[in-house]
């Protein structure tokens, strides 16, 4: 007798041991804890057309989007679904701050940005900027940015954000003519090592009547 107690104790422990193991398991695939599922775009893409998750989502629906918002709580994976912005080429206001981009590319056909907001990203490199020609608004503040040459390409632009990057060399600020009387630049918290910057290039600026923050 009290050997089957022993042995039918030990069977319950087995048992009550698996089940919490098989717990915490199903937890992990659940994507509660240790495996979250991605953040997608359509998400907020759905939103802004208000269309349910079951609705189909297409390219017409897309070139109805002219504003946009894509947000990144702390600590969540990288955002997933960015190609569908290729298809949002009317988008007039774009804000993708803090969400892990650093392709710019992406972006290449959406010429009627007016507002872009990339701060607080991974971003080292920009290239050619040209595409967006309706451009007045730009925040780029919080990457990693050193070279602003393609910068000289937004003529159109009125605010400009560069602060708390490593930029050294503010040249192509300077060539770019259609920043003038009562446009903004900030440039804080940036290296600015070269003299001729301080004592050129943002004097230049500021008599053309740009507002220079640095």
């Amino acid at each position: 007798m009290k050997n089957c107690q022993i042995t039918a104790t030990f069977v319950l422990l087995i048992t009550l041991l698996a089940g919490c193991d098989n717990a915490g398991n199903n937890t992990a695939d659940n994507g509660d804890y240790d495996h979250p599922p991605p953040l997608s775009i359509e998400k907020e893409l759905r939103e802004a057309l208000g269309k349910s998750p079951e609705a189909a989502l297409t390219k017409k629906d897309l070139a109805r989007v002219t504003h946009l918002k894509v947000s990144r709580p702390p600590g969540a994976p990288e955002i997933s679904g960015l190609e569908l912005l290729a298809d949002c080429v009317n988008l007039q206001m774009l804000d993708l701050s803090g969400i892990g981009i650093s392709e710019l590319s992406l972006l290449s056909k959406l010429k009627s940005l007016q507002e872009l907001n990339l701060q607080y990203n991974p971003i080292s490199v920009i290239y050619d900027l040209s595409f967006l020609t309706k451009l007045r608004r730009l925040n780029l503040s919080k990457n990693r940015i050193c070279d602003i040459s393609p910068l000289q390409q937004l003529g159109q632009l009125e605010h400009l954000n560069l602060a708390q990057n490593k930029i050294t060399d503010i040249e192509p600020l300077v060539n770019n003519v259609g920043l003038s009387q009562g446009d903004t630049v900030i440039l804080e918290d940036n290296p600015l090592l070269s003299e001729i910057s301080k004592n050129q290039h943002i004097p230049a600026l500021e008599t053309r009547g740009v507002i220079v923050k640095w």
